[in-house]
């Protein structure tokens, strides 16, 4: 089941992808696989933890593991949302990559603009669904570490930018 509510279940796993606007592949355009990390260490601090994760050129998928009933699930990976676009948008600006800018400031709704919204780097939801027990987890676990996307790109079968170790 695809969660997009305020979910409030600490000590549950969810599977959780984010997605660049239109698949863009700003991480990597923007050079801001760091700014994923910084994220996940902020997840730290509200007890949530990343129990495995691929970084793709245009999505990331993660396994978290929130254990505080204070800040939902999608709190969490909303403020993340926020912080990575404001840094993928400072790169972008800074390598004058103005095309790239220019479409994301028309993917903005028009009542978004009003609010001060100048950029759409990531679509406007994102997919959580829960882990019922260790089984799913580990098929998760897999499908990152394993994921038929980028074995194509890499052909070594597994993503530099992962939990997986060989």
């Amino acid at each position: 089941m695809s969660l997009h509510d305020g979910n409030r279940d600490p000590g549950e796993v969810y599977f959780c992808t984010i997605t660049c606007f239109k698949w863009l592949n700003l991480f990597q355009e923007a050079d801001c696989y760091a700014s994923v990390y910084r994220w996940f260490n902020h997840l730290k601090n509200d007890a949530c933890y990343v129990l495995g994760y691929v970084i793709m050129p245009n999505h990331l998928h993660v396994l978290l593991y929130p254990t505080k009933v204070e800040k939902p699930l999608s709190n969490l990976v909303g403020e993340g949302k926020r912080f990575m676009a404001y840094d993928i948008v400072n790169h972008l600006k800074r390598q004058g990559k103005d095309d790239l800018l220019g479409v994301l400031h028309e993917g903005v709704a028009p009542e978004e603009i009003k609010k001060g919204k100048r950029h759409q780097v990531f679509r406007l939801s994102f997919d959580a669904r829960k882990c019922y027990n260790e089984k799913i987890i580990e098929q998760k676990l897999t499908y990152i570490h394993h994921n038929p996307a980028w074995e194509v790109d890499v052909g070594r079968g597994f993503y530099e930018i992962s939990t997986f170790k060989r």
